[in-house]
């Protein structure tokens, strides 16, 4: 894939907000909307945007999350921890039982902002419809690391777990609640935890750990269209969109620039 042109501007307007939010990490809120096929009308909803895939989180020491996935998983330690890859796949994350799960499993097209595509649930490696997410999502990326190899072996439940580990302990216990949507019932909610650490003090905590991650997922957004607008002084107007190259074996970007 050819570089993206758009992935600069963004990175710059998040950095804006950041210091504007006073976060120490590329979290922010945005708008996510996807296709409701059984009332024919978008719905929106705000999201938190968790970064690009692969790109770790400078906040977090390398040593620590190493740690971490190790005791998570034996398998780890012999397949050694994913490879730190340039994407421009957006990621946010989800309880699996959301409907905006449901949307895109039945149309994967979504728009966030200036920016729409299609985008993919991972859920945990058990559920179902892990079967609809793409595993060769990250192969037009091979550019990124030193082997092309490495994607092919890129551990997406590793990352999954990743995402999990940076999420702030009273987020992991809401996905031990009630299904979102679903009528209070008082006497469930006073049970709920309100806060849950990332693997689990003693044994009572590991049992919801693994509850809890079991309703964890991500959406893994693939962005082929951007309508970009500066209302400065002068309005300018960028269109960016995905298309197969010359030869069909690559994608690349096709710049447009439009009245506003």
């Amino acid at each position: 894939m050819s570089s993206t042109p758009w992935k600069p501007i963004l990175k710059s307007l998040i950095s804006e907000n950041i210091k504007i939010l006073k976060s120490t990490i590329p979290i922010l809120p945005m708008q996510f909307s996807t296709f409701d096929a059984s009332t024919c009308r978008p719905t929106n909803r705000t999201v938190m945007f968790r970064g690009f895939l692969g790109e770790k989180n400078n906040g977090i020491h390398k040593n620590e999350l190493v740690e971490y996935l190790n005791s998570m998983s034996s398998e780890i330690s012999l397949k050694g921890i994913n490879p730190e890859i340039e994407t421009d796949l957006l990621v946010i994350t989800t309880d699996i039982r959301t409907p905006k799960v449901k949307h895109l499993l039945e149309n994967p097209g979504f728009e966030v902002c200036w920016l729409s595509g299609n985008a993919y649930v991972l859920p945990p490696p058990t559920n179902p419809i892990l079967a609809h997410f793409p595993s060769n999502l990250l192969h037009p990326y091979s550019f990124s690391v030193n082997l092309t190899s490495l994607i092919d072996q890129f551990d997406w439940e590793q990352e999954r777990k990743r995402y999990w580990y940076e999420t702030s302990s009273d987020l992991r216990a809401r996905f031990l609640m009630p299904p979102s949507a679903q009528e209070i019932n008082e006497g469930e909610i006073q049970k709920v935890v309100r806060e849950l650490d990332s693997i689990g003090k003693n044994m009572d905590e590991i049992l919801l750990v693994n509850k809890a991650l079991e309703n964890f997922g991500l959406i893994v957004m693939k962005v082929d269209y951007v309508d970009h607008l500066e209302l400065k002084l002068t309005h300018n107007r960028t269109i960016w969109k995905l298309q197969k190259s010359v030869d069909l074996n690559k994608e690349e970007w096709v710049k447009k620039d439009v009245v506003p």
